[in-house]
């Protein structure tokens, strides 16, 4: 599967493998990372195809659930690269996108690339993002891509200099608690909690 990746098949092919790969790595994705899954997948991040880019945003997060895997991400230079695709026209590719960063920065060589690529802003920015025209499945992925962001700014204000951003954001995400939606809400308040902590 890795080697038909690797040889450029057609777009529909491509997706499908893509799709087969991110199956078989939620359940193990330890052979996808041992046959250089992440950086077959970030070549892909980068392709024209919105649907490849949108299977292989999916694919890496299946990867980087484990801690090999956003190790992996993490030294393979993948964060700048799924960190333009926060901008992507396409909100599943931006809802992946924002998933391999909610793992990626659990560690601590994650959250220094996300800092050091000033992401807490464009993080923010999609937290506060309303768009009262969408369909029902578009706002049920706006959501997941919200409470993705909240996790990620989370994690982010475990590190110093994230912290420091955040306080002078709190306002906004104290706002964002007081969303009606359970689960954005409760993201939002773990996220205010960690930010305003003192030991």
């Amino acid at each position: 599967m890795m080697l038909k990746l690797q040889k450029g098949e057609e777009e529909e092919i491509q997706v499908l493998l893509l799709l087969t790969l991110t199956s078989c790595s939620r359940l193990d994705p330890g052979p996808a990372l041992a046959n250089d899954g992440i950086s077959l997948l970030r070549h892909k991040l980068m392709h024209s195809s919105t649907s490849v880019r949108r299977e292989a945003a999916a694919a890496m997060m299946a990867l980087c659930v484990c801690e090999d895997g956003k190790q992996q991400v993490c030294k393979g230079a993948v964060l700048p690269v799924v960190s333009r695709l926060l901008w992507d026209e396409d909100i599943d590719v931006r809802v992946n996108a924002a998933g391999v960063i909610m793992y990626a920065v659990i560690t601590t060589t994650g959250k220094q690339q996300c800092l050091d690529l000033e992401l807490l802003p464009v993080l923010l920015d999609l937290v506060s993002q309303r768009n009262q025209e969408e369909d029902e499945g578009k706002l049920k992925r706006r959501k997941t891509l919200v409470v993705y962001c909240l996790q990620a700014l989370a994690s982010l204000a475990e590190a110093p200099d994230g912290r420091r951003i955040l306080l002078e954001q709190l306002p906004r995400l104290v706002e964002t608690s007081q969303a009606e939606d359970k689960d954005i809400r409760q993201a939002a308040q773990t996220a205010v909690k960690v930010v305003s902590w003192m030991p």
